[in-house]
């Protein structure tokens, strides 16, 4: 009787191990195709026109605004239902979630005022704040670790400079249009 039990119990631990393993290849693959979502030739063009825009007013939420937004809440819509988890997203992402998101706030909230839908890109911004604690959270691990105190627990929102953004992602995208990392390789427009 014990022996049916401790064969129970084993076969349960198996199924359990296997289906973490199975979650964790799942995620890593989903990975991989967004990977290849953010670095389609579409998807590069519209980061280049949404960087090279004049941001000081605010853009409507159309063409390629509206295309990297909707990259970023089906990102927001995985994390949210559990499909990727936060910290594969956040070691990829956080940096481009942190600085799309202040770039296309102005739109997005534009566009929620006009429409009196408060919802539009809700799990983008639900993304950008739990994007926000956890690397708050690791911030606050590293300094913990390195017996600074005082810093891990005055930790504020570090400001995000646009200009700065925008040059490096700028960079990137040449890189990848120009180096046919882009399967469709295509003329860059003057900057």
């Amino acid at each position: 009787m014990d022996f049916n039990l401790i064969m129970i119990v084993l076969g349960f631990m198996l199924v359990c191990w296997q289906l973490r393993i199975q979650r964790r290849s799942h995620a890593l693959q989903a990975m991989f195709a967004l990977d290849g979502r953010w670095h389609s030739p579409e998807m590069v063009r519209a980061r280049q026109a949404v960087c090279i825009r004049n941001t000081a007013e605010v853009i409507p939420l159309e063409g390629e605004e509206d295309f990297v937004a909707r990259f970023f809440e089906d990102l927001g819509s995985y994390v949210y239902r559990g499909s990727l988890p936060l910290p594969f997203v956040w070691t990829t992402y956080s940096y481009e979630i942190d600085h799309y998101w202040t770039i296309l706030e102005p739109a997005i909230l534009r566009l929620r005022t006009e429409t009196g839908d408060p919802t539009f890109f809700g799990l983008f911004e639900r993304l950008k704040r739990r994007s926000d604690r956890s690397g708050r959270r690791r911030l606050c691990w590293l300094l913990i670790r390195h017996k600074r105190w005082k810093q891990a627990f005055r930790l504020e929102h570090l400001p995000i400079d646009r200009d700065r953004f925008k040059r490096e992602e700028l960079r990137m995208v040449r890189f990848c249009l120009e180096n046919t990392l882009c399967p469709s390789n295509g003329e860059l427009p003057e900057v």
